[in-house]
């Protein structure tokens, strides 16, 4: 056998295998046929198919449920609009299936479906149209948004989205952006045609490049959280969305349903934003209007009086039985709230964070009262309400019983442990100075 003859039997076997995967293929094409038949006896609109979907999405679109197409023997989780891109792309000479027959072709275009190029960037204002159509705002669609998740900006639900035969874990913001670079001529799409661009513009959309508003992105976070029952007002900088929305006692799956990463650094995002506003740090500042925006939700913007925010902290804490007075230097909250017999969830439930270093506050406070390090002194009236919850800003000398107690403490501090030893000993070295002297 030369390299290019093929001979006997095994030119036999390749030409029978040749003609079994013609057979397959052709088989495929008529029982895909034979499967739109049997979905249009049931009532669905098989001209709906579109290239993501089984066979159930497809049948939601005409109100037939999983039930009905199981009893007709087809299985509902079947991607069968995978198999017409298939079916689609051999008619045009790509892909591995065999191209199907006019006669076949034909066939499946009477039921609806057209084997024509699709128009994506109509399909997508299509799609845009019938969103609006339940509410949606489409002017607050994101290059990240899925359809549910846009929706979800309108507060319109995944059912609704799903009445209108959409599927909601459609990338639908992916497509806007191949919109937008075809355009600009960049990437492989078709550029849309000038009345497109006028239908998608007049939705207010802007396809010309533009830089993302995270500001504006992150206000509508905070609004989209607020409605759910969040005191977004409440933020502090070591939050993330999960501790925020804890505060107000919602749950991590209504949280979930939100579509929101209850990872995200939403605090520090904060911080950040206040900080450009001021001048500082590298990002961009927000605009007026949006500074306004975030003192309707109930933060503000001008510079956080520290010193006042830990006496309400402390008044707090007084309201749960916490005694305020037994505030150390290294205590966080939680250290603080059990020398009282206060739980970890007791904190929580005010709104507070129990590994707040609460105890480092009081040693900044003290240490600007003295004239040292960059705090603002505390005013008069401020010492007065620390005092009278029995905290002295004046530095004082501890006594032997408050050292001891220190060191009993520091067991469990490894932090501490060092620096509390060394004042015992020093302590017990006086003592016998002292002895030896008497």
């Amino acid at each position: 056998i030369t390299p290019f003859e093929i001979e006997g039997i095994l030119k036999d076997f390749v030409e029978i295998e040749e003609v079994v995967e013609e057979i397959e293929n052709e088989t495929s094409v008529e029982r895909f046929i034979n499967k739109l038949n049997q979905l249009e006896g049931i009532g669905v609109e098989v001209a709906k198919l579109q290239r993501n979907d089984t066979i159930e999405i497809l049948s939601k679109r005409s109100g037939i449920s999983r039930k009905e197409i199981e009893k007709i023997g087809l299985n509902p989780e079947e991607k069968i609009g995978s198999k017409l891109h298939n079916i689609k792309s051999a008619y045009r000479g790509k892909g591995k299936w065999i191209k199907p027959t006019e006669e076949q072709v034909k066939e499946i275009e009477r039921k609806g479906i057209s084997f024509e190029e699709r128009d994506t960037i109509q399909e997508f204002i299509e799609e845009l149209n019938q969103l609006e159509g339940i509410g949606v705002v489409a002017s607050k669609l994101q290059q990240r948004d899925t359809i549910e998740k846009l929706a979800q900006r309108s507060g319109v639900s995944r059912e609704t989205i799903e009445k209108i035969g959409l599927n909601p874990e459609e990338k639908i913001g992916n497509k806007l952006s191949h919109i937008r670079r075809a355009h600009r001529g960049l990437g492989r799409g078709a550029k849309p045609t000038e009345e497109q661009v006028k239908e998608i513009t007049e939705m207010g959309i802007n396809l010309e490049k533009e830089e993302r508003d995270v500001i504006q992105e992150f206000i509508e976070e905070l609004k989209r959280l607020k409605e759910k029952g969040v005191s977004v007002s409440k933020i502090v900088r070591g939050d993330t969305i999960e501790t925020l929305v804890q505060k107000s006692g919602i749950s991590k799956e209504e949280l979930e349903k939100l579509g929101l990463d209850p990872k995200e650094k939403i605090g520090l995002k904060l911080k950040n934003i206040k900080s450009a506003h001021r001048g500082t740090g590298t990002g961009t500042k927000p605009t007026e209007e949006q500074v306004e925006e975030f003192k309707n939700l109930g933060i503000s913007f001008e510079k956080r009086n520290i010193i006042q925010e830990f006496i309400e902290e402390l008044d707090q804490l007084e309201g749960i039985g916490v005694v305020a007075s037994k505030l150390q230097q290294r205590d966080t909250i939680e250290r603080l709230a059990q020398r009282s017999g206060v739980s970890r969830e007791t904190i929580e439930k005010i709104g507070l964070n129990p590994e707040e270093k609460i105890g480092h506050k009081l040693s900044d406070i003290r240490s600007a009262c003295r004239g040292k390090g960059h705090g603002t002194k505390p005013t008069e009236e401020q010492v007065e309400e620390l005092e009278k919850m029995g905290i002295s800003i004046e530095s004082k000398k501890r006594t032997t019983k408050e050292i001891v107690q220190a060191s009993i403490e520091s067991l469990t501090d490894i932090e501490m442990a060092d620096r509390e030893d060394a004042a015992l000993k020093e302590l017990i070295q006086k003592e016998k100075t002292t002895n030896k002297a008497k």
